[in-house]
């Protein structure tokens, strides 16, 4: 029987679920919500007040950023892990361009059960992808990626640039390191590394394409699943209206995730400690006073009204897929127009037709939503917002004064698809009704694996090339299918074409649901706009 726990400043909703070990009795573990925490040292008194009236059970914080101009780490590191034992919040430390200090870490892990761990935000943008945003206090990269010598290599060279820097985090005392990535890419990555991948949505990102990758990732390799309900839109923040996030934290919680918490709720472009109090969720009235926000008194309602009303059951490891995309991850999710017209940071790696197929997909499954050029918004077919000199100056950019924000919305369909990589098992993709093969390699295991599910009965629609590459023979161009024991090979040059998508056009559900199984239970979040859902 499920149990619903309340107080004042922690919610736990109790879920059954799996350990990552298949056969495994299921255990019990609390969901949980949280915000990341700008550092303000000392705590502003209102700030305190209205995290208990909202009732979180987590925080992620920043101790370091800023190298010389913020207040000294110890400082801060000392404050915040007080101000979480008063609240018995779990909490991160947190880091983007500066990790947080051994001293720092060893600390918080005094701390008992609260410390979670170190959370990398957006970690392969700044340490791999965009060498030139690397930490300015000379913080290892991953890889130097202008070593790679092919896509392989480079692959390789991040899972391990990736393990050294998890092992170095446990060393230190952390007990986990969560990986949260700016784009849908490399999470597999970081979960093979050993650590907890964490999927960003909102934010500039078709969600529920994002959290199909994290949770496919959390799923092959084992990991709990974090998710990072983003409030950023580019420069403004917050950049989304309070419904719109209400319903990213409605997609995380149904779809299973152990965690979720909200980036956005403070101004933490100022280094740490210096980073004021939290404005997207509250503004202080007087020195013990606050008045809470729109988006304040959404976040309190999820917490303390929404939840308990609500129990779930059921976590992402009891997925049952309705299709699984199963690729090589070579890091190219459409972000050309940023900029980006280069595969793991470095310009002797081009994106190609073979490394692009999966977004013309990935518009298919969407129902159109995505389009063909990308799987974010960082493309030239969306509308950004104005480049203005007086932001975060003279205004504060956000929804309600930049037009571009309102183009980005929260609902994209998506029938039970998961990602996973080129490593995938057998174990993992039994009785998936739908396999999809794409991209520019694949194990010689996992290909043996989509073999044995395509002859017990599912259907396999690959990208031409890379099945003709791994043995599967009669195909040149257009759409071909072979037959294979009790189910069937679909090969083609285009996955949006009419003759591909007639093979598993009755798998992508409808224009007007995201819908998932667990176990013997369907979850149908029903549009009701771009921006709300029914929950069924």
């Amino acid at each position: 029987m499920m149990t619903t726990c309340v107080t004042l400043v922690l919610i736990a909703v109790s879920v059954l679920v799996c350990d990552s070990a298949i056969g495994q009795t299921p255990k019990t573990t609390p969901f949980r919500v949280g915000i990341e925490l700008p550092s303000q040292t000392p705590v502003p008194k209102p700030v305190e007040n209205a995290l208990r009236d909202i009732g979180i059970g987590y925080a992620g914080f920043y101790v370091a950023n800023s190298p010389k101009s913020e207040q000294p780490e110890e400082e801060t590191t000392d404050a915040m892990i007080a101000l979480c034992k008063r609240l018995g919040l779990q909490f991160t430390l947190d880091c983007h361009h500066r990790d947080p200090s051994p001293a720092s870490i060893r600390a918080a892990a005094a701390a008992a059960g609260l410390f979670q761990g170190v959370l990398v935000d957006e970690l392969t943008h700044i340490r791999l992808l965009y060498p030139e945003f690397r930490p300015a206090d000379g913080s290892a990269m991953l890889a130097d990626s202008a070593g790679f010598t092919d896509l392989r290599d480079a692959e390789a060279k991040t899972v391990t640039g990736l393990t050294k820097l998890n092992q170095q985090f446990v060393d230190q005392g952390a007990p986990h390191t969560i990986a949260t990535e700016v784009w849908p890419s490399l999470l597999h990555a970081d979960a093979r590394a050993g650590m907890t991948p964490c999927p960003k949505i909102c934010k500039e990102f078709y969600s529920t394409v994002s959290l199909a990758v994290g949770i496919g990732a959390a799923l092959e390799y084992g990991r709990d699943l974090w998710v990072d309900v983003d409030m950023w839109f580019f420069a403004n923040i917050p950049g989304h209206p309070a419904e719109e996030v209400k319903a990213n934290l409605e997609l995380a919680y149904w779809l299973g995730a152990d965690l979720v918490y909200l980036e956005g709720c403070g101004y933490n472009l100022f280094p740490a400690g210096k980073q004021g109090f939290p404005f997207s969720l509250m503004t202080q009235v007087d020195s013990e006073r606050y008045q809470l926000t729109a988006h304040g008194e959404m976040l309190k309602e999820f917490c303390k009204v929404y939840l308990p009303a609500h129990p779930r059951s059921w976590s992402f490891r009891d997925l049952k897929p309705t299709m699984a995309i199963v690729r090589f991850d070579d890091t190219d999710v459409g972000q050309k127009a940023w900029g980006a017209d280069r595969l793991y940071g470095t310009n002797s790696l081009k994106p190609d037709r073979h490394t692009a197929a999966w977004l013309g997909l990935w518009n298919v499954l969407t129902w159109g939503k995505t389009g063909s050029d990308g799987i974010a918004w960082f493309k030239p077919s969306v509308k950004h917002p104005a480049d203005n000199p007086h932001f975060h100056q003279d205004i504060t950019p956000s929804y309600l004064n930049d037009p571009a924000s309102a183009e980005h919305t929260f609902f994209v369909p998506l029938n039970g698809a998961v990602v996973f990589d080129h490593l995938v098992s057998y174990e993992r993709l039994k009785g998936i009704p739908l396999l999809f093969l794409t991209g520019k390699q694949v194990s010689s295991e996992t290909m043996t694996a989509i073999n044995r599910c395509v002859s017990e009965g599912a259907v396999c629609v690959a990208w031409g090339p890379l099945a003709a590459a791994n043995g599967i023979a009669g195909w040149r161009s257009g759409v071909k299918q072979i037959r294979h024991g009790k189910g069937s090979f679909v090969l083609t040059d285009d996955f949006q074409s009419k003759e591909a998508v007639a093979h598993y056009r009755k798998f992508l559900g409808k224009p007007d649901e995201i819908r998932y199984t667990f176990g013997e239970k369907t979850v149908v979040l029903k549009k009701v706009n771009d921006n709300s859902v029914e929950v069924n």
